[in-house]
């Protein structure tokens, strides 16, 4: 009852969404026969896709965000917290720390066209504002420097690649830069620390990209120490923020 075909060129997400969908009104259809209205429990579909819910709306089936359903939950103070964050775009506000990370299907299709590239991130030992990632098509590495081009990348990830255009690309720094723990971390760090004017025709150009997103988390253990957050106060609130410390220089610090 709840088998759903894929369409002929249907995205496989796109058909995995309509098998949820129908799961959903399937299960509310069994739990409504031969009980009272009413006195059944109700299905609410969580889904952060927005088409999701609009398709899933039309056909009469409950529906939120996961955010909103643990807002509304009681009973259950600072549950919220524990989400990720929503990102806000980066064309969409300068005070965002990071631009928001493509969904899998735009990176799918991205690679596929050929206007997005697969790699690993090596972050730099001297400069945590600065790693590479080497791509099929470039003989050098690529080349991510500053909070956007990084975007939440760690050493070891799997990221998806936008190349920048050409009169945009840059060389490694030469600034030693370390993380300091003494930084709020509200904003987006001055770019031009990182990036000087480069002759385009020089020999140490270097491709320069940005990660659009995170294809493949390289999880593992860390070993590190926990500093105090030296910021104790943030809009009045007592901040019970802390730092942690990796042994690896390869990581940046972790706000906890």
């Amino acid at each position: 009852d709840t088998y759903v075909e894929r369409n002929p060129g249907e995205k496989q997400n796109d058909r995995n969404d309509r098998a949820i969908r129908k799961s959903a009104e399937w299960y509310a259809s069994h739990l409504s026969i031969n009980n009272v209205a009413g006195q059944f429990p109700q299905i609410v579909l969580l889904t952060d896709d927005e088409n999701n819910r609009k398709l899933a709306q039309e056909r009469g089936i409950v529906c939120c965000t996961v955010k909103d359903y643990i807002e509304n939950v009681k009973g259950f103070t600072g549950l919220s917290d524990k989400l990720s964050k929503n990102v806000i775009p980066e064309s969409c506000s300068r005070d965002a720390l990071y631009p928001a990370h493509l969904t899998p299907s735009q990176i799918h299709t991205g690679i596929r066209n050929g206007k997005l590239y697969q790699g690993t991130f090596h972050a730099s030992r001297d400069n945590f504002m600065e790693g590479t990632a080497s791509v099929s098509g470039y003989e050098k590495p690529v080349l991510l420097q500053g909070h956007i081009g990084i975007n939440r990348a760690i050493d070891g990830d799997i990221v998806a690649i936008e190349i920048l255009p050409k009169e945009e690309w840059s060389q490694p720094s030469d600034i030693v830069l370390e993380d300091k723990a003494d930084d709020p971390g509200d904003f987006l760090e001055d770019s031009t620390l990182l990036k000087t004017k480069v002759d385009t025709a020089s020999d140490d150009i270097t491709p320069t990209g940005k990660v659009v997103g995170i294809i493949k988390r390289k999880w593992r253990q860390y070993c590190g120490i926990l500093l105090p957050s030296k910021f104790r106060e943030l809009n009045g609130q007592t901040s019970s923020h802390a730092w942690k410390v990796a042994i690896d220089a390869c990581l940046e610090l972790f706000n906890l």
